[in-house]
């Protein structure tokens, strides 16, 4: 071989030898780097969290939930919020994701994914939310949610203006 070949070739190698040095140590570090970054922990988190810059709803009513949901395979319940004569926010939830199959943890799921609180709407000693099921009054939260029920919950209604509503409906 002639000289300029061979010097040819020991550059070829070098550089060959240098890329394969840092190909190896960036395959090394992001190995590393994403198992310490990444853990089981750290993914539920980010799954199940609501972001801090995220809008935060004011009320049960300002964002809805429209659409049966296609991967539920009719597995699902309708939720709809009355806050107020003129405020009203429509839901569909899948029932397959709830952690407990029951009325609180529906209206945690929906309150979650709206971005507003639903601690008030299950505690609420006062009577101000009432919550009903296929018009039958919901007096234990921790009850089963049947499937394609529709969940009805009003904020501020007495007894006869519910009664009135369903009358018209």
């Amino acid at each position: 071989m002639s000289n300029e070949t061979e010097e040819y070739l020991r550059r070829i190698l070098w550089y060959t030898a240098i890329w394969s040095i840092i190909a190896v140590s960036l395959f090394v570090f992001l190995r590393w780097r994403n198992s310490r970054l990444y853990t089981k922990e750290k993914y539920e988190y980010l799954i199940t969290t609501v972001s801090g810059a995220r809008q935060k709803a004011v009320d049960p009513c300002q964002f809805s939930i429209f659409g049966d949901p296609v991967t539920s395979e009719g597995i699902f319940a309708r939720v709809t919020f009355y806050c107020g004569k003129n405020k009203v926010a429509n839901n569909s939830m899948d029932l397959t994701v709830l952690s407990e199959n029951n009325y609180a943890a529906l209206l945690r799921e929906t309150a979650r994914i709206n971005g507003f609180s639903a601690e008030e709407m299950i505690n609420a000693k006062d009577g101000s939310w009432k919550c009903f099921d296929d018009h039958d009054r919901i007096n234990n939260l921790l009850e089963k949610v049947k499937v394609r029920s529709r969940v009805e919950c009003f904020y501020d209604y007495s007894e006869t203006e519910i009664r009135d509503f369903y009358a018209k409906n």
